[in-house]
Protein backbone atom coordinates (compact mmCIF):
# COMPACT_ATOMS: atom_id res chain seq x y z
CA UNK A 1 0.00 0.00 0.00
CA UNK A 2 0.97 3.88 -0.33
CA UNK A 3 1.65 5.62 2.06
CA UNK A 4 -0.02 8.95 2.42
CA UNK A 5 2.94 10.92 1.15
CA UNK A 6 3.72 8.63 -1.45
CA UNK A 7 -0.16 8.50 -2.40
CA UNK A 8 -0.30 12.22 -2.75
CA UNK A 9 2.64 12.16 -5.13
CA UNK A 10 1.39 9.84 -7.15
CA UNK A 11 -1.56 11.54 -7.99
CA UNK A 12 -0.29 14.92 -8.74
CA UNK A 13 2.09 12.98 -11.01
CA UNK A 14 -0.58 12.00 -12.97
CA UNK A 15 -2.02 15.19 -12.81
CA UNK A 16 1.28 17.19 -14.34
CA UNK A 17 1.64 14.83 -17.20
CA UNK A 18 -1.85 14.95 -18.28
CA UNK A 19 -0.73 18.64 -18.81
CA UNK A 20 2.77 18.22 -20.11
CA UNK A 21 2.67 17.30 -23.56
CA UNK A 22 5.86 16.88 -25.25
CA UNK A 23 6.37 15.74 -29.04
CA UNK A 24 9.22 12.94 -29.02
CA UNK A 25 12.08 14.67 -31.49
CA UNK A 26 12.87 12.18 -34.01
CA UNK A 27 16.37 12.10 -35.62
CA UNK A 28 16.31 11.80 -40.04
CA UNK A 29 19.25 12.18 -42.08
CA UNK A 30 19.20 14.88 -45.18
CA UNK A 31 21.56 15.04 -48.28
CA UNK A 32 23.27 18.25 -49.20
CA UNK A 33 26.14 19.30 -51.87
CA UNK A 34 27.73 22.20 -52.00
CA UNK A 35 30.91 22.68 -54.90
CA UNK A 36 33.48 25.69 -55.66
CA UNK A 37 35.03 25.97 -58.96
CA UNK A 38 38.70 27.25 -57.92
CA UNK A 39 40.61 26.85 -61.60
CA UNK A 40 43.71 26.74 -59.48
CA UNK A 41 47.09 25.21 -60.79
CA UNK A 42 49.19 22.90 -59.06
CA UNK A 43 52.79 23.64 -59.38
CA UNK A 44 55.29 21.09 -60.45
CA UNK A 45 57.30 19.33 -58.60
CA UNK A 46 56.36 21.79 -55.25
CA UNK A 47 55.52 19.75 -51.73
CA UNK A 48 53.01 22.74 -50.32
CA UNK A 49 51.04 22.07 -53.23
CA UNK A 50 47.83 24.60 -53.84
CA UNK A 51 45.12 24.56 -51.25
CA UNK A 52 41.41 26.03 -51.49
CA UNK A 53 38.99 26.35 -48.93
CA UNK A 54 34.93 25.21 -49.23
CA UNK A 55 32.99 27.19 -46.19
CA UNK A 56 29.94 25.10 -45.38
CA UNK A 57 27.02 27.50 -43.59
CA UNK A 58 25.05 24.51 -43.04
CA UNK A 59 24.86 22.64 -39.55
CA UNK A 60 24.44 19.55 -38.20
CA UNK A 61 26.50 16.42 -37.35
CA UNK A 62 27.66 14.63 -40.41
CA UNK A 63 26.48 10.96 -41.31
CA UNK A 64 27.88 10.55 -44.52
CA UNK A 65 30.29 12.37 -46.77
CA UNK A 66 31.53 12.10 -50.37
CA UNK A 67 33.77 13.89 -52.34
CA UNK A 68 33.66 15.29 -56.22
CA UNK A 69 37.07 16.21 -57.58
CA UNK A 70 37.60 17.75 -60.60
CA UNK A 71 41.54 18.01 -62.05
CA UNK A 72 44.01 17.89 -64.96
CA UNK A 73 47.73 16.58 -64.30
CA UNK A 74 49.59 14.58 -67.00
CA UNK A 75 50.42 12.24 -64.76
CA UNK A 76 48.60 11.59 -61.72
CA UNK A 77 51.30 9.12 -60.05
CA UNK A 78 52.71 12.21 -58.68
CA UNK A 79 49.77 13.68 -56.90
CA UNK A 80 48.66 13.86 -53.30
CA UNK A 81 45.32 14.77 -52.10
CA UNK A 82 44.31 16.04 -48.51
CA UNK A 83 41.16 17.34 -46.96
CA UNK A 84 40.97 19.04 -43.80
CA UNK A 85 38.21 19.80 -41.30
CA UNK A 86 38.27 21.12 -37.66
CA UNK A 87 41.58 19.32 -36.63
CA UNK A 88 41.17 16.52 -38.66
CA UNK A 89 42.97 15.39 -42.11
CA UNK A 90 42.31 12.77 -44.49
CA UNK A 91 44.45 11.61 -47.35
CA UNK A 92 42.72 10.86 -50.41
CA UNK A 93 44.96 9.82 -52.61
CA UNK A 94 48.89 9.78 -52.53
CA UNK A 95 51.13 8.87 -55.57
CA UNK A 96 48.60 5.94 -57.18
CA UNK A 97 49.79 3.29 -58.23
CA UNK A 98 53.65 3.65 -56.67
CA UNK A 99 55.31 0.65 -55.79
CA UNK A 100 58.72 -1.07 -55.41
CA UNK A 101 58.17 -1.82 -59.20
CA UNK A 102 56.45 1.03 -60.14
CA UNK A 103 58.54 3.83 -59.27
CA UNK A 104 56.41 6.65 -61.33
CA UNK A 105 53.01 5.33 -60.19
CA UNK A 106 50.35 5.87 -62.44
CA UNK A 107 50.27 7.09 -66.17
CA UNK A 108 46.62 8.15 -66.47
CA UNK A 109 45.92 11.91 -67.05
CA UNK A 110 43.63 13.70 -65.15
CA UNK A 111 40.55 13.25 -62.86
CA UNK A 112 36.81 14.21 -64.36
CA UNK A 113 34.13 14.32 -61.78
CA UNK A 114 35.12 11.64 -60.09
CA UNK A 115 33.02 10.51 -57.01
CA UNK A 116 35.34 9.91 -53.72
CA UNK A 117 33.12 7.17 -51.66
CA UNK A 118 33.76 5.10 -48.67
CA UNK A 119 31.33 2.32 -50.34
CA UNK A 120 33.16 2.82 -53.66
CA UNK A 121 33.60 -0.63 -55.24
CA UNK A 122 37.07 0.83 -56.41
CA UNK A 123 39.86 2.28 -55.04
CA UNK A 124 41.94 5.49 -55.47
CA UNK A 125 45.35 4.07 -55.04
CA UNK A 126 45.33 0.70 -56.71
CA UNK A 127 42.50 1.25 -59.75
CA UNK A 128 44.54 4.31 -61.71
CA UNK A 129 44.45 3.43 -65.05
CA UNK A 130 47.22 4.91 -67.86
CA UNK A 131 45.05 6.84 -69.96
CA UNK A 132 42.81 9.80 -69.96
CA UNK A 133 40.88 10.37 -67.58
CA UNK A 134 42.99 8.08 -64.98
CA UNK A 135 39.64 6.40 -63.61
CA UNK A 136 36.32 4.91 -64.73
CA UNK A 137 34.23 7.41 -63.75
CA UNK A 138 31.78 4.97 -63.55
CA UNK A 139 32.29 3.93 -60.23
CA UNK A 140 32.51 4.94 -57.14
CA UNK A 141 36.16 4.99 -55.52
CA UNK A 142 37.32 4.35 -52.06
CA UNK A 143 40.00 6.57 -50.67
CA UNK A 144 43.59 6.15 -49.33
CA UNK A 145 42.21 6.61 -45.89
CA UNK A 146 38.58 6.99 -45.29
CA UNK A 147 36.19 9.55 -45.29
CA UNK A 148 34.29 8.36 -42.22
CA UNK A 149 37.15 10.08 -39.53
CA UNK A 150 35.05 12.96 -40.42
CA UNK A 151 31.39 11.18 -39.26
CA UNK A 152 29.57 13.02 -35.92
CA UNK A 153 32.03 16.28 -36.36
CA UNK A 154 29.52 19.13 -37.23
CA UNK A 155 29.51 20.16 -41.16
CA UNK A 156 29.75 23.74 -40.88
CA UNK A 157 32.86 25.87 -41.51
CA UNK A 158 35.80 25.67 -43.60
CA UNK A 159 37.06 22.84 -45.42
CA UNK A 160 40.13 22.63 -47.05
CA UNK A 161 41.46 20.78 -49.57
CA UNK A 162 45.29 20.26 -50.66
CA UNK A 163 46.76 18.83 -53.76
CA UNK A 164 50.36 18.80 -54.15
CA UNK A 165 52.60 17.75 -57.39
CA UNK A 166 55.66 15.89 -55.24
CA UNK A 167 57.82 14.75 -58.56
CA UNK A 168 58.98 16.16 -61.47
CA UNK A 169 58.55 13.30 -63.64
CA UNK A 170 56.69 15.51 -66.15
CA UNK A 171 58.00 19.01 -65.50
CA UNK A 172 54.23 20.05 -66.36
CA UNK A 173 51.88 21.72 -64.04
CA UNK A 174 48.11 20.77 -63.44
CA UNK A 175 44.79 22.54 -62.14
CA UNK A 176 42.31 21.98 -59.61
CA UNK A 177 38.91 22.69 -61.39
CA UNK A 178 35.94 22.11 -59.39
CA UNK A 179 35.55 19.67 -56.22
CA UNK A 180 32.17 19.34 -54.64
CA UNK A 181 31.49 17.87 -50.89
CA UNK A 182 28.24 15.84 -50.57
CA UNK A 183 27.06 14.85 -46.95
CA UNK A 184 24.35 13.64 -45.18
CA UNK A 185 23.63 14.84 -41.69
CA UNK A 186 21.39 14.58 -38.75
CA UNK A 187 18.37 17.14 -39.16
CA UNK A 188 15.79 17.32 -35.93
CA UNK A 189 11.92 17.01 -37.01
CA UNK A 190 10.01 19.49 -35.41
CA UNK A 191 9.81 19.66 -31.54
CA UNK A 192 6.23 20.93 -29.82
CA UNK A 193 5.51 21.09 -26.44
CA UNK A 194 2.90 22.06 -23.63
CA UNK A 195 4.30 24.33 -21.61
CA UNK A 196 6.77 25.58 -23.90
CA UNK A 197 10.67 25.08 -24.00
CA UNK A 198 12.08 25.93 -20.52
CA UNK A 199 9.14 26.28 -18.58
CA UNK A 200 9.77 25.72 -15.71
CA UNK A 201 7.86 22.94 -13.65
CA UNK A 202 7.86 23.06 -9.88
CA UNK A 203 6.16 19.92 -7.91
CA UNK A 204 4.65 20.16 -4.47
CA UNK A 205 1.89 17.84 -2.16
CA UNK A 206 -0.42 20.00 -3.25
CA UNK A 207 -1.98 21.65 -6.53
CA UNK A 208 -1.93 25.51 -6.76
CA UNK A 209 -3.85 26.38 -10.03
CA UNK A 210 -7.51 25.56 -10.99
CA UNK A 211 -8.86 22.87 -12.62
CA UNK A 212 -8.06 22.98 -16.35
CA UNK A 213 -4.90 24.89 -16.17
CA UNK A 214 -1.49 23.47 -16.38
CA UNK A 215 -0.31 22.26 -13.12
CA UNK A 216 2.84 23.21 -11.26
CA UNK A 217 4.14 21.80 -8.48
CA UNK A 218 6.94 22.12 -5.59
CA UNK A 219 8.70 20.11 -3.15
Amino acid sequence: MFSKTRRSLFILFLVNTSFLLVTPVVLASTSHSVCQTPSLTIPNNDSTGVSDTLTISDSGKITDINLIIDANHGHLGELIFRLEHEGTTVTLLENPGMSDTAPKGCYGQNIANLIVDDEGTYSLQNDCHSYDPGYDVTFLHQPKESLSAFDDQNIADEWKLTVSDNYDFNSKEGSLNKWCIKYERVSLADFSSTPDPDTTLVFSDKPIVDEGQIAHYSF
